[in-house]
């Protein structure tokens, strides 16, 4: 058995190259190394981000051309990490340092990217600028294709489109294998979704039924000549949110005498996951041992006859409740 240094092999590998193959680049049949991928990887990251410092400034991109080099852009860093995902050695893991963005950043990307892609797609051709048009929005075959929040709510969204085109019940039942075909695709990406935010996934789930509803609602209020009303996935999810934020700040500022709109402010003020707490002394000047003692019950919490007492395990309960309880309909 012969062992050759990594060195002498590429050395073998390009003298064969020029013996075998004629005209041509050795680089081109001749994988690169993973670190040379790394470089293309970041090189493509840097690009994309002096677009688009972050996911969010994508929203914001104005005009054509902007919008043009934010989609060229992603392609390239969607390419390169395709090509960078097939090696061994590849990880997420320390991804920020390593690549100079980290997986959840890939996934708001492609959200931001999916959403460009819907509203060129979904328009009618002559109303889309010529430079949009002309786009290639395929992503390389075997590329990390990655769901986030704003993939699914636009996958909801087409859902929803395709259910309002049906002006009764009746239309909407000769349908229904389309819809159980979509519904279980929006299933299927929230399932992905959960396993790198969870948190959106669970917001997102909760909201479904109501989502449901309100369409259920919008198809019988609709008539053969009037069109249902146009729904939005973001807003609808949005609105459960505050609806959940209103039902259980109710519940608790009733279960511990406090004074619910304090409470809410609190917590729509409040970051999940930092120490920093505002108004919170509005919130405990409402706060009523009177009313708490008499909204107590067996299975409820142990309120303090001792004003002071009552006091300091109330804004205990009050944090750890907006931290965990509410943590799902605060998020920004």
């Amino acid at each position: 058995m012969t062992f050759r240094v990594p060195a002498i092999m590429e050395a073998n590998e390009r003298e064969a190259y020029k013996l075998y193959s004629g005209e041509g680049s050795f680089n081109v049949i001749i994988r690169p190394t993973y670190q040379q991928a790394v470089l293309k990887f970041q090189k493509a990251v840097d690009d994309l981000k002096t677009i688009a410092p972050t996911p969010t400034a994508a929203d914001d991109l104005k005009g054509t051309t902007a919008k043009v080099q934010f989609v060229k852009a992603f392609r390239q860093v969607n390419q390169q990490l395709n090509s960078l995902s097939m090696y061994n050695d590849f990880t997420w893991e320390n991804s920020e340092k390593a690549f100079g963005i980290a997986q959840p950043e890939v996934e708001s990307y492609t959200g931001k990217y999916l959403r460009i892609k819907a509203a060129v797609t979904n328009q009618e051709p002559e109303k889309v600028p010529e430079e949009l048009a002309a786009l290639d929005f395929s992503l390389a075959v075997g590329s990390v294709v990655l769901v986030d929040y704003d993939y699914l709510t636009q996958l909801i969204q087409d859902w929803i489109d395709e259910q309002q085109q049906y002006s009764t019940p009746d239309q909407a039942q000769a349908h229904m294998t389309d819809y159980l075909q979509n519904s279980a695709k929006v299933q299927a990406s929230l399932n992905k979704l959960a396993e790198t935010q969870p948190q959106q996934a669970q917001l997102i789930r909760e909201a479904m039924p109501y989502i449901e509803q309100q369409m259920q609602q919008s198809q019988q209020q609709s008539t053969p000549n009037q069109v249902p009303v146009a729904l939005n996935a973001r807003e609808l999810v949005a609105d459960y949110a505050q609806k959940q934020l209103v039902k259980k700040t109710t519940t608790f500022a009733h279960t511990w005498g406090l004074d619910q709109a304090a409470l809410l402010r609190v917590a729509r003020e409040h970051t999940v996951g930092t120490d920093e707490w505002h108004h919170e002394q509005e919130l405990t000047q409402s706060a009523n041992l009177a009313a708490a003692l008499q909204a107590q019950t067996a299975a409820g919490p142990k309120i303090p006859a001792i004003l002071p007492l009552y006091r300091i395990k109330s804004q205990t309960a009050w944090r750890q409740f907006i931290e965990h309880d509410l943590a799902i309909y605060l998020q920004k």
